[in-house]
């Protein structure tokens, strides 16, 4: 019997709603995705699309091509989002390009990147596993790109149950992981980043 393939955010789904995980991926209903999800995919994507090129280049691309980038995106991603009242896509938009501004001055500089989404599997308790990988950086650190409406406070068990995940399909023992949180607040953008070292 072939195992079943799985992901971290399937798993991270279950533990935290058994009924949602069921709708989603058994029942297969029409994801609805949110105009904030959307936005983070717009960052996130644009993000890439630097870090991709750096591979080859060994540069980051100007500020403003990167945010250029993620308007593109953007536009692109708010065409099946579901509106809540009190949205705003202006803000939206305004709040999304000041993220991806943020973490091209104070991080990127600093990331040498050795692999870019990258799809990692592997075999565990009988079970396949599949995930895509943001960042693998040249020093192996796992890095992942988050964004959030709040500060989350602390490193989220969900995150080090993800990242492991990822560490441990790509065959290593210990790994140092990353998660880079950029925050949308009312008044603000910041970037709240937290470490681990796993294995030891």
């Amino acid at each position: 019997v072939q195992a079943e393939v799985l992901s971290p955010s399937q798993v991270n789904c279950f533990l935290h709603c058994p009924a949602s995980w069921y709708y989603r991926y058994v029942a297969r209903l029409p994801f609805v995705r949110s105009a904030s999800l959307a936005m983070g995919d717009a960052v996130h994507a644009a993000l890439a699309t630097n870090f991709s090129q750096k591979l080859e280049s060994g540069q980051d691309l100007p500020v403003d091509d990167v945010a250029a980038a993620f308007r593109a995106e953007w536009e692109e991603a708010i065409r099946d989002v579901s509106w809540q009242e009190g949205e705003d896509a202006a803000d939206l938009a305004a709040a999304g390009e000041q993220l991806v501004r943020l973490y091209m001055e104070q991080v990127a500089p600093l990331v040498r990147p050795r692999r870019v989404e990258s799809e990692v599997t592997a075999e565990f308790g009988g079970a396949r596993i599949r995930a895509r990988v943001d960042l693998i950086d040249q020093a192996g650190t796992v890095i992942e790109l988050k964004t959030a409406g709040s500060d989350p406070g602390r490193l989220k068990q969900e995150y080090v149950l993800q990242l492991g995940t990822y560490v441990f399909a790509e065959g290593v023992a210990a790994g140092q992981i990353r998660v880079d949180t950029l925050v949308r607040l009312k008044t603000k953008v910041k970037l709240v980043q937290y470490e681990r070292q796993l294995g030891e």
